[in-house]
């Protein structure tokens, strides 16, 4: 049952249309409650805390830099997705304490063009989690962490037309059994998975390049530690690449491709 909510019912569906310095808060504690907080316009922020379980939080700023958002949600089988549009400077934050919980955040530009200098991070305590970024433009940071078993984590940078220049993702697991998976594409981008747990941790890397603003650039790392059955595996493709492959002990396995210019590639399976 809803007992507390801090905004009025047109405030949940929309905000101030085009408006800038916009100020939302929501705060709903029960079961099964569900809330939208929309915006137009820069400088805004939105934010909203959930606890209970099975809640629905979808907050949205359609137009704008500088905006930022923020859910918490508290409790099991929540759900967040954050989307950010047509926008440069724009933060988006997702906290999620307890387990099964889903987490999406959308930072694009309308254009396809992609938007510069956002920030996404997503921190999920609990298992089976799953938490999922997609980032457009350039100069763009994506961050998840996820603590327990069963959790999944994806990124993906570059999805837009110009794809993605300069932009860093990283995912840190520390459980067992994650799955976690990162897709940059075009040039001079930094990805890492660091994985601490046993029985059957796998990570995933792609990057791409040979497009738009090429600078000697890829950098890939992969990090599995403990006992178990990991597997790794890392692609590359174009100029001054690097990818590194750290792997724990007992069944380890691992697979590097690499294309294009001054290619290196390092892997120890049962490290240090």
């Amino acid at each position: 049952m809803k007992k507390l909510s801090f905004l009025a019912a047109a405030l949940l569906v929309a905000g101030a249309a085009n408006a800038q310095f916009n100020t939302q808060t929501l705060g709903q504690t029960g079961n099964t409650n569900g809330a939208t907080q929309t915006q137009q316009g820069s400088f805004s922020s939105a934010d909203g805390i959930q606890t209970g379980n099975n809640n629905i939080l979808k907050q949205t700023q359609a137009s704008g830099a500088f905006n930022d958002m923020n859910s918490t949600q508290l409790g099991n089988a929540n759900s967040t997705i954050q989307d950010q549009r047509q926008g440069n400077g724009n933060i988006a934050n997702s906290t999620q304490i307890g387990g099964g919980n889903a987490s999406s955040q959308f930072q694009h530009a309308k254009d396809g063009f992609g938007a510069t200098n956002q920030r996404a991070t997503i921190v999920q305590v609990g298992s089976f989690n799953i938490g999922f970024q997609d980032q457009g433009g350039v100069n763009n940071v994506a961050s998840i962490t996820s603590v327990g078993n069963l959790n999944q984590a994806s990124q993906i940078q570059g999805d837009n037309f110009l794809g993605s220049f300069n932009s860093s993702a990283t995912i840190t697991q520390i459980g067992n059994s994650n799955f976690a998976s990162q897709n940059q594409k075009l040039d001079n981008h930094v990805a890492t998975i660091d994985q601490v747990g046993s029985s059957n941790n796998v990570a995933i890397q792609q990057q791409d390049a040979f497009g738009f603003f090429i600078t000697p650039g890829n950098t890939a790392f992969i990090d599995q530690d403990n006992a178990g059955s990991h597997y790794a595996r890392q692609r590359q493709t174009g100029s001054g690449n690097l990818a590194a492959t750290y792997q724990g002990t007992n069944n380890n396995s691992s697979d590097v491709t690499q294309f294009g210019n001054n290619n290196q590639s390092l892997v120890k399976q049962n490290h240090p």
